[in-house]
């Protein structure tokens, strides 16, 4: 009995924080962060404040776990290494068919795929939410992005850290300035980046075998 109660207990507390999150998602299509309160928030979710105050302790939890929801989301099933950013530039140079051109997209790391998502776009298009939204997402990838790049390029943990940073920031600019619409001018643009990105990796290659060579 009191397994199945949990059980209960665990789906209702799942349900009830999943409608909060879609009631901040809607609002956030809506207006400014900085103009939501709890009690909008509450009664865009239909629910009191006591239930709100029972799984978050403010706004900005909510949005933590918004970004972890994304994060997960996009992440679920990728198998992406820094070797596909050449392959998914080859393959968008072949062909200017959009279903062809989504399906490369997969193989992007999270940082870029993210934001691509329509159901969290809304944070996005927030400068105080995505700010902190970067940070977060800056946070839980860098670490395996620096990984990679110190091992495999030969950087020092600095430069990765940077040149993570660089890519972030610059993938999320290019899609603001772009109004977040994925059309035929997007992959366009996409494909001109990753070309120029995979050929910075490559050269990063070639630096770093030139140095284990002396």
């Amino acid at each position: 009995m009191k397994t199945t109660k949990t059980r209960r207990e665990d789906r209702r507390t799942t349900y009830t924080k999943n409608v909060i999150k879609d009631a901040m998602l809607e609002l956030l299509s809506e207006e400014p962060f900085e103009k939501i309160t709890v009690a909008a928030l509450c009664r865009r979710a239909e629910i009191v404040r006591t239930t709100f105050y029972l799984h978050y302790d403010g706004l900005t939890d909510v949005l933590k776990e918004l970004a972890d929801d994304a994060i997960l989301a996009v992440s679920e099933g990728s198998s992406y290494d820094f070797d596909n950013i050449s392959l998914v530039a080859k393959e968008m140079r072949k062909t200017t068919d959009p279903d062809l051109l989504a399906s490369c997209m997969n193989l992007l790391p999270v940082c870029q795929r993210v934001f691509d998502d329509p159901k969290y776009r809304p944070m996005f298009k927030d400068y105080m939410v995505s700010s902190y939204i970067l940070k977060e997402l800056y946070r839980q990838e860098v670490g395996g992005y620096v990984e990679t790049m110190v091992r495999e390029y030969g950087l020092s943990k600095k430069q990765a850290e940077k040149i993570f940073l660089f890519g972030i920031t610059g993938a999320f600019e290019v899609n603001k300035s772009m109004n977040w619409e994925k059309n035929q001018d997007w992959y366009e643009v996409q494909k001109a980046l990753l070309t120029f990105t995979s050929g910075g990796y490559e050269a990063l290659r070639k630096m770093n075998s030139q140095k284990d060579k002396k």
